[in-house]
């Protein structure tokens, strides 16, 4: 996948999930509503929190730095949630937008080598950057969709 394919991919996926975000009525956004514990903001603020994470990890891998992994996934995520579940709604959309925009400026700077060679950074294993891109992006939207668009969906069931 080329610089130019994997902009676009990521691109039409966050255009996906933010217009599903778009159909939740402002008074719903903190409700709980996924995983049994999760609320739609709670959903932007853990995608924030890996898009920002994804810039983090590229722009140590691209110093050729070794980025440290001393928690697991469930880890982090508890992590996140911890530390933007009191926010506001307004201050975790500005948060994922800023988070979006620094990543998506990061890759924007690379050639298309430096994010799709394989093998380019031990640390992927084998993988190229540009999965890092994906796996913090579009991958990760997809991830949660689904549950997302369910339970949109039985809002409007139940009204």
């Amino acid at each position: 996948m080329d610089k130019t394919s994997l902009v676009t991919e990521v691109e039409e996926s966050r255009a996906s999930f933010l217009a599903e975000m778009a159909r939740i009525p402002p008074d719903r956004m903190e409700e709980v509503a996924l995983y049994g514990v999760w609320s739609p903001k709670d959903l932007l603020g853990h995608v924030a929190f890996w898009e920002r994470r994804g810039a983090f990890l590229m722009n140590a891998l691209v110093a050729g730095q070794v980025p440290a992994t001393s928690q697991d996934v469930d880890e982090l995520n508890a992590s996140a949630y911890q530390a933007s579940r009191r926010l506001p709604v307004e201050a975790i959309r500005r948060e994922e937008a800023e988070a979006y925009r620094e990543l998506m400026a990061l890759v924007a700077t690379l050639p298309d080598d430096t994010l799709t060679s394989p093998a380019r950074y031990d640390w992927l294993e084998g993988g190229p950057l540009a999965d890092l891109v994906l796996n913090n992006t579009s991958g990760h939207y997809a991830e949660h969709l689904p549950d997302l668009k369910t339970w949109i969906d039985s809002l409007n069931t139940r009204r």
